[in-house]
């Protein structure tokens, strides 16, 4: 059954003597939304955090089970971040419908990556906390083309279709997730600031996903689509 991501075992932080072999979730069957918006569980502010822009995956068709295996693809990769509610004294770990977050540093916790989605959207943002927290580009990159093979791996391998696909997007990073729409297509042409309507004021555009567009596209009309790795050995 984890071969199929029915049943997922996740990586889970280290608690004493807490039987880790008993953690596992079945994703499908996960109803439970956030308690509280995912911002205050983790105290995202703008005085806290730095938030990065959102990626989106922006498909014509996004296939309803596909976030699932998305999901169980990053717990078995990344150790699976822990909501801490003093009040009650509990621990859960931040797997939700349609959304996780997990640890991008294991042992300072100081950045996360916040997985969501909405209709037709899979949306990431990478959270650095911390007073002197600095961008590493690599990273970005790294992470998106990591997500990017996982969902081709999942329309190729689990659902089998070759008419799935998605474009890149990008939006503020100051957007709540509820409201990203993913408006901002991806370019060539070099920008330094852009105007967010979100906001209604300008931004310094630093491009922490540079090089994510970099793969083959074929452009269709107004659309930008990445076929799976298979689909494009065959073309």
């Amino acid at each position: 059954m984890e071969k199929f991501d029915i049943v997922i075992h996740p990586n889970i932080a280290e608690r004493g003597v807490t039987d880790e072999n008993s953690c596992y979730y079945v994703p499908c069957m996960i109803k439970e939304e956030p308690g509280h918006d995912i911002y205050e569980m983790f105290n995202v502010t703008q005085q806290t955090c730095r938030m990065s822009t959102w990626l989106g995956f922006k498909f014509r068709f996004l296939p309803p089970h596909l976030i699932n295996h998305l999901i169980s693809s990053l717990c078995r990769s990344y150790v699976v971040a822990e909501v801490v509610n003093s009040k009650q004294r509990e621990r859960k770990l931040a797997i939700f419908r349609g959304k996780a977050v997990v640890e991008l540093q294991k042992t300072t916790k100081l950045r996360k990556l916040l997985l969501t989605t909405c209709p037709n959207l899979i949306q990431l943002q990478i959270l650095e906390f911390g007073e002197n927290v600095t961008m590493q580009r690599g990273m970005y990159k790294y992470i998106a083309d990591f997500v990017a093979e996982e969902i081709n791996k999942i329309i190729s391998t689990r659902y089998r279709m070759t008419n799935v696909y998605y474009e890149k997007r990008w939006e503020c990073g100051l957007t709540k997730p509820e409201f990203v729409t993913g408006s901002n297509a991806f370019s060539e042409e070099q920008i330094t600031e852009y105007y967010c309507g979100t906001c209604a004021r300008t931004h310094k555009h630093i491009g922490e996903w540079s090089g994510v567009q970099g793969k083959t596209l074929i452009v269709s009309e107004a659309y930008i689509y990445e076929f799976p790795a298979q689909l494009m050995a065959t073309l």
